[in-house]
């Protein structure tokens, strides 16, 4: 009788469960005791992931929820790219710490033992400690950044309790720099069709092997900048809508990010003054300006606190438009309620 795929799948686990026991019995039979500790630990590791996922299930009904709401893109004026909105999706995957834990056997035991889960993952307190300084402090130290959406997931109660850290190669890194670099030359010649081939190609090899979820500061930065030179060049070709795509994704990265904030606003604005399109344009662009103008972190500058005021009262002032319309056509419309609504899913 044949095996399925799931058996299969079972039968291949175990034989790597089993084949780390007996390197850690090998380990400890001819003293070398370090080495077993470190076996143990990935033991136990396995072990408190398969007690995660069994209490995963409970949590589905919200993840579709969750879901359904970021791919209805009509319903408010922010732009989940495709791409990276799929990479974060991933997150809260049923199979998500399975497939952390198979990758790390598979590293672990590559690495002939010498691959340390702590110094692989990052594991998040309970969600009612989760704004100890003593946490946050620690992976400062360790000089790492986690992205903006897993923080989301996190205070939403929907992040995994461990995430493997996503560092990229050094040759993969100067590549990136490298293509950035050819970018920005160029941006400064005003060829921003060219400097968008070049930063795609920059971008390249962040996706995988593992998303960026948690990685070292330098690299998400860069990526967070290339992401953001992406959108000012297609906002400058006035293409909109990837803009906006361009920008959410550096966003969901760093939520604060003031030159992205304001590159999503213009073309959110530019979008909303449009015949036709939806005034949820125009408040996701209010949205994106007072996050500027209110950023907690004190890391927006004068230049994008002015620019900020700027805009948003041009965006005031095209909403009120929109709402003497919209009043207009139907005198019974709660349009203060709608745009709370609307402004409640915005990100």
């Amino acid at each position: 009788m044949s095996e399925s795929n799931d058996e299969k799948d079972v039968i291949a686990k175990a034989s790597k469960l089993e084949a780390m026991k007996q390197m850690r019995d090998y380990s400890l039979k001819h003293g070398d005791t370090e080495k077993a500790e470190k076996y143990q630990e990935q033991l136990e590791m396995h072990k408190e992931m398969t007690q995660t996922l069994e209490k995963q299930e409970t949590r589905e009904e919200k993840r579709e929820e969750m879901y359904y709401a970021s791919i209805d893109e009509n319903h408010d004026g922010s732009w989940l790219a495709d791409d990276y909105n799929g990479m974060m999706m991933s997150l809260t995957d049923d199979d998500f710490l399975e497939a952390e834990q198979e990758d790390f056997l598979e590293d672990q035991l590559a690495s002939n033992g010498e691959l340390i889960y702590s110094d692989e993952f990052v594991k998040f307190p309970p969600l009612e400690k989760i704004e100890d300084e003593s946490f946050w402090g620690s992976l400062r130290s360790r000089k790492l950044s986690v992205s903006d959406f897993v923080i989301r997931r996190l205070t939403e109660g929907l992040c995994p309790p461990l995430i493997r850290i996503q560092r990229m190669e050094e040759s993969a890194m100067n590549e990136m720099l490298e293509f950035k670099a050819k970018g920005n030359m160029a941006f400064a010649s005003k060829d921003y069709v060219k400097a968008i081939e070049f930063y795609e190609v920059a971008l390249d090899d962040i996706e995988f092997p593992r998303p960026m979820f948690i990685a070292p500061e330098e690299q998400m930065s860069e990526v967070i900048t290339i992401l953001s030179n992406k959108a000012e060049c297609e906002l400058r070709l006035h293409r909109y809508d990837e803009t906006c795509q361009s920008a959410t994704a550096a966003l969901l990265f760093d939520g604060g990010h003031e030159k992205s904030r304001i590159r999503r606003a213009k073309a959110e604005l530019a979008l909303g003054k449009q015949k036709g399109k939806s005034a949820a344009m125009l408040l996701q662009a209010t949205v994106d300006l007072d996050e500027v103008l209110r950023n907690d972190s004190g890391s927006s500058t004068d230049v994008g606190i002015k620019t900020a005021r700027t805009l948003l009262k041009d965006a005031n002032r095209y909403l009120k438009i929109a709402k003497d319309e919209c009043q207009q056509k139907n005198p019974d419309a709660d349009w203060d309620f709608w745009s709370m609504q609307i402004r409640s899913t915005c990100h």
